[in-house]
């Protein structure tokens, strides 16, 4: 009897997770949303603003996807030349190439803002605030 009480416990509890895991993952946003949605919204984008918006979207992840190509392949010029220390010229290319990515990612919310009507700008520089947390990785917002 003792072993079909714990089986019982054990069901339960497994069920209990399972149902926990399964209700996280539904309050998931969709994949590739991101904070697209949640900008579109404070911004009150007409549908105009919205097509716009998207065509920066995607000229933006594709600046963003060949500079991470060129971060990657800096990173590896980095960790060869640990077989030969003492020039810092792979340090300094990784460096250049983190500051360009961040001029790519200003540049972008500065073509966003030029997006805005004179109405919109009181909730574009709200929405600066929130930026950086709304882009963060997980786990650091």
């Amino acid at each position: 009897m003792e072993k079909n009480k714990l089986f019982k416990i054990g069901f339960f509890l497994m069920l209990a997770i399972n149902v926990l895991v399964l209700t996280k993952m539904s309050m998931k946003p969709p994949k590739g949303e991101g904070p697209k949605k949640e900008i579109i919204q404070r911004l009150s984008f007409n549908e105009e603003q919205v097509v716009a918006y998207e065509k920066l979207i995607a000229g933006h992840q594709e600046l963003v996807k060949a500079k991470e190509q060129e971060i990657r392949t800096a990173k590896n010029n980095l960790m060869a030349s640990l077989k030969k220390p003492g020039n810092n010229s792979a340090l300094e290319q990784v460096a250049k190439l983190h500051r360009e990515m961040e001029e790519i990612h200003y540049q972008h919310f500065l073509d966003i803002r030029a997006l805005c009507n004179e109405d919109q700008i009181p909730a574009f520089d709200s929405l600066v605030d929130d930026l950086a947390k709304m882009f963060a990785p997980k786990g650091m917002k």
